[in-house]
């Protein structure tokens, strides 16, 4: 008899523990030594400290997958915005992402780029994730980065501002003189958000005006700033919050409830052969009496 209930509630267990009953999807776990290593830049840290940090995390060749497990993970499972933001800075450091991995983090970027609106957490990747990309100019990524600035969220479109300081082009600056006139202050008045945008249209003009001068192009990209806090969208300056995520966000909530659905079906199989074998041992004990 309690031999039948161990083993009906361990099955029972079992089934509500699995990821994928519980609706969630399964992703692989970073290590933990990389995970502490990418912490370790929200810290308070003195300069030399820092640049070795940020040195380490953009060159080691081996953390790689660490990096994109934590997003997933942050994006897809936790749905953690510092978490998040602090896998996004990391990756932002690198300039050795393939295409593969560049096309990993960009999908949730796609997919979001003409949603009605973003949450949170959304607001979040849109930030960060668009600064992962100061690496790698190109048409394509530009083209996203001018998307954003069209955006109402105003975190969205400053991560488009800072992305597009270091690959845009002429055709990034009509819609950034825009975005600059939305944000003006009043006279007398600095905002760091104008500020930001400014800034940005000055980068790109310099390097338009290096390349008519037949000079190397623009210095290269800026240093990111250590990982900040959760993004407010009223607040006037934009924490730098950036796995990538292979589905989007309406996909993993499709998924989850389907997980539920098959995991709830899972459970009720299981209690029903415990009811089952509960009732032929019964069954047994009373023949056995007679």
């Amino acid at each position: 008899m309690m031999r039948c209930l161990a083993t009906g509630f361990a099955a029972i267990a079992f089934l509500i523990a699995h990821p994928t009953c519980r609706g969630e999807p399964e992703v692989s776990a970073p290590r933990g030594d990389v995970e502490l290593l990418v912490a370790k830049g929200a810290e308070y840290l003195s300069e030399k400290e820092y640049l070795a940090w940020q040195k380490e995390v953009a060159s080691r060749p081996d953390i790689k997958s660490d990096l994109l497990a934590m997003l997933r993970r942050a994006f897809e499972v936790d749905k953690n915005v510092q978490a998040l933001g602090r896998a996004l800075s990391a990756l932002q450091l690198r300039a050795d992402l393939t295409d593969v991995e560049l096309t990993e983090i960009l999908r949730p970027l796609i997919t979001l780029q003409n949603a009605t609106a973003l949450d949170r957490l959304q607001i979040s990747y849109a930030y960060a994730g668009l600064q992962v990309l100061n690496n790698y100019p190109s048409k394509e990524h530009e083209d996203l980065g001018i998307t954003y600035l069209l955006r109402p969220e105003l975190h969205a479109r400053l991560g488009a501002a800072r992305a597009l300081a270091q690959i845009g082009t002429e055709r990034s600056l009509v819609p950034l003189r825009t975005l600059a006139e939305d944000l003006k202050p009043p006279d007398g008045l600095s905002d760091d958000s104008y500020t930001t945008v400014l800034q940005a249209i000055a980068s790109i003009e310099k390097r338009l005006q290096a390349a008519d001068a037949g000079a190397p192009d623009a210095a290269p990209p800026d240093t990111p700033e250590p990982p900040p806090t959760t993004p407010d969208e009223g607040s006037a300056k934009p924490p730098q919050v950036a796995n990538p995520s292979a589905r989007s966000t309406d996909e993993v909530s499709a998924g989850s409830k389907m997980g539920w659905i098959g995991g709830g079906a899972l459970v009720v199989i299981a209690v029903v052969l415990l009811v089952v074998q509960l009732r032929r041992h019964d069954g047994r004990s009373k023949a056995g009496r007679h």
